[in-house]
C-alpha cells in the first residue's frame, strides 16, 4: 500500500509538471506564430470559454470523489454528476452563443467560440469532464493513467502546433489543433475506465438534487476564482483591444503555471493538518505550516525576483520582440503571485478548520474589487492598469486574509529575522548580476541564491526532518543529518 501511495505521489506530481511544462511551451510557440492580435483573440475565447465552463463545473469534483472513495465499486454518484454536466453543457452552450451577439463577436469568433466549446467534454486543460473521468483512478491511487493522458495531449499540442507557420490562417489551425489533440487521450480514458476500473457511463439523475445541494458553496467558490483569473482579458478587450488583451494574456501565461507550487505542496500537507487538527497536536502543525507558508514565499519571490532585473531580456526569449509590451505587466503579476501563494494555502487552513465560509467571501472580495478596480485602471493604462489592478486586490484580500486568520486564531508565518536578510541579499545580488549577460546572469544567478540559502539558513531541523519524512527518503535523511546539519547549525 506504502508503495502504491508513493508511485501515486510521484505521478501527480511528475505528471503534473510535465504536462504544464509542455503546455507551456505550446502556448508560447503559439504566441510567436500568432502575433499579438491573433493570441490576443484566441485568449479572449477562451477566457469566455474557461468561465463558462466552472459554471458546468459546479464544484460536483470534491463530493463524487468524496463519495467514491467510500465505495469504489459504486458508481451512481460519478453517472449522476456525469449527467448533471450534459445537460449544463447544452443549457451553457445556448448561453455562451447569447453572450457572444450581445459583446458583439463576429461570425467567425463565434464559430471559433463554438469550436473551443469542445474542450469541456475533450480536454484535461478544462478540468471538467475529463476531471470528473479521473475520479475512478483517484479512489484506486492510479493516477498515472490519467497524468500519461494529460501528457500525450500536450504533447500532441506541441507537436502540431509547430506546423502553424505553414497555414495561412494560423488562429483557425491553432483552435483546431486545440481540440484534435485531446481526441486520442480522451478516447484512452474511455478505454481504460472500462478496461481497469469497470466504469461504463450510463444516463442518470437519482440522486441529482442531493447532489446539487451538497455542490453548491464549492461552485460559487470555483465560480468566482475563474471570473478573478479571467475577467480582466474579457474587459481589456471590449475596452483597449485584442492587442491588450494579448499583451496581458502573455503575462497572465508566465504566471499561471506558478500554481502548481501551491496546488502540489497543499495537497501532500492538508490530510496531515487536518489529521493534527483532530487529535489536537497543534504543535506540529505550527512546523508544518510555518514550513509550507516559508516553501510558498521563497519559490514565488525567487521567480519574481529573477525575471525583474531582466524582464525585457527574458520576454523577448519567451516570447519574441513582439509581445516586449508585457514585459511590466509580467512583473507586476509575479509580484501579487507572492501574495496570492500566502492566500491560497491560508483558504485550506479555513477548511482544515471547518470556517470555509470565509473561502467564498474571500472570493467575492477578491472579484468584486477586481472587476472596479479594472474598470477604473483599464482605460487609463490598458494592460499595466490590468496587472495594477491585480496587485491592489491581492493586497487588500491578504489583508482580509490576515483579519480572518487573527480573529480565529489560527496559527500562520509571514516573515522571520532570517528570512528577511535572505530576501534582500537575494535582491541585492541579482540587481549586480542583472548588468551581465542573460544566460550568464541565469548560472550566476542560480549559485548566489544556493550559496546564499546555505549561508542564512532559514529553515529549522524540524523543518528539514519534517520535509525527508514526508518524501520517505530514511537515507537521505540521515546523510543530511552527518553534514548538512552541521553546516546549518554553525550558521546560526
Amino acid at each position: 500500500m506504502k508503495s502504491k501511495i508513493t508511485k501515486n505521489l510521484f505521478s501527480l506530481t511528475f505528471g503534473q509538471g510535465f504536462a504544464f511544462i509542455l503546455n507551456f511551451i505550446a502556448i508560447l510557440l503559439a504566441a510567436r506564430f500568432l502575433g499579438v492580435e491573433n493570441f490576443g483573440s484566441f485568449t479572449t475565447l477562451l477566457a469566455v470559454i474557461s468561465i463558462i465552463s466552472k459554471f458546468i463545473d459546479f464544484g460536483l469534483v470534491p463530493i463524487v470523489f468524496r463519495e467514491q472513495s467510500k465505495d469504489s465499486n459504486n458508481y451512481l454518484i460519478l453517472n449522476n454528476s456525469i449527467s448533471i454536466r450534459i445537460i449544463l453543457s447544452i443549457l451553457f452552450l445556448i448561453v455562451l452563443n447569447v453572450i457572444l451577439l450581445i459583446l458583439d463577436y463576429n461570425n467567425y469568433e463565434i464559430i471559433l467560440a463554438n469550436a473551443l466549446y469542445a474542450n469541456i467534454f475533450l480536454s484535461q486543460r478544462m478540468a471538467n469532464f475529463r476531471e470528473l473521468l479521473s475520479t475512478p483512478f483517484k479512489v484506486n491511487l492510479s493516477m498515472h493513467y490519467p497524468m500519461a493522458f494529460s501528457i500525450l495531449e500536450n504533447l500532441l499540442l506541441v507537436i502540431l502546433v509547430l506546423f502553424t507557420p505553414f497555414f495561412d490562417n494560423k488562429l483557425t489551425y491553432f483552435i483546431t489543433i486545440y481540440i484534435a489533440s485531446c481526441l486520442p487521450s480522451f478516447i484512452l480514458m474511455l478505454y481504460y475506465l472500462r478496461k481497469k476500473v469497470n466504469f461504463n457511463f450510463h444516463f442518470d439523475l437519482s440522486a441529482y438534487k442531493w447532489l446539487i445541494k451538497e455542490s453548491i458553496p464549492i461552485a460559487g467558490f470555483v465560480i468566482l476564482m475563474v471570473i478573478f483569473q479571467q475577467i480582466d482579458i474579457l474587459i481589456l478587450k471590449e475596452v483597449k483591444g485584442v492587442y491588450d488583451s494579448g499583451i496581458f494574456a502573455a503575462a497572465t501565461r508566465i504566471t499561471l503555471p506558478l500554481n502548481i507550487i501551491p496546488s502540489t505542496i497543499i495537497t501532500t500537507v492538508f490530510p496531515i493538518i487536518v489529521s493534527n487538527i483532530n487529535i489536537n497536536k497543534d504543535s506540529k502543525n505550527k512546523i508544518i505550516v510555518k514550513l509550507v507558508y516559508k516553501i510558498l514565499f521563497v519559490s514565488s519571490f525567487i521567480v519574481f525576483i529573477f525575471y525583474s532585473f531582466k524582464s525585457i531580456e527574458f520576454t523577448k526569449l519567451l516570447f519574441g520582440t513582439e509581445y516586449l509590451d508585457s514585459a511590466l505587466p509580467t512583473v507586476i503579476m509575479l509580484l501579487s503571485q507572492v501574495i496570492l501563494f500566502f492566500n491560497f494555502f491560508s483558504l485550506d487552513l479555513f477548511t482544515a478548520n471547518n470556517l470555509q465560509k470565509w473561502n467564498f467571501i474571500y472570493a467575492i472580495i477578491l472579484v468584486v474589487t477586481n472587476i472596479i478596480f479594472a474598470v477604473y485602471l483599464i482605460p487609463h493604462f490598458g494592460f499595466n492598469g490590468a496587472a495594477f489592478a491585480k496587485l491592489i486586490v491581492s493586497g487588500i484580500s491578504l489583508i482580509f486574509i490576515i483579519t480572518i486568520l487573527n480573529r480565529k486564531s489560527i496559527y500562520y508565518s509571514l516573515f522571520d529575522s532570517r528570512l528577511i536578510i535572505w530576501t534582500i541579499l537575494i535582491s541585492l545580488f541579482l540587481m549586480l548580476l542583472s548588468f551581465l549577460n542573460i544566460f550568464i546572469y541565469f548560472v550566476m544567478g542560480s549559485i548566489v541564491i544556493l550559496i546564499l540559502t546555505l549561508l542564512v539558513p532559514f529553515w529549522s531541523n524540524a523543518e528539514i526532518k519534517f520535509i525527508l519524512k514526508t518524501i520517505n527518503q530514511v537515507k537521505l535523511e540521515k546523510f543530511l543529518k552527518n553534514n548538512l546539519y552541521t553546516i546549518f547549525n554553525k550558521n546560526v
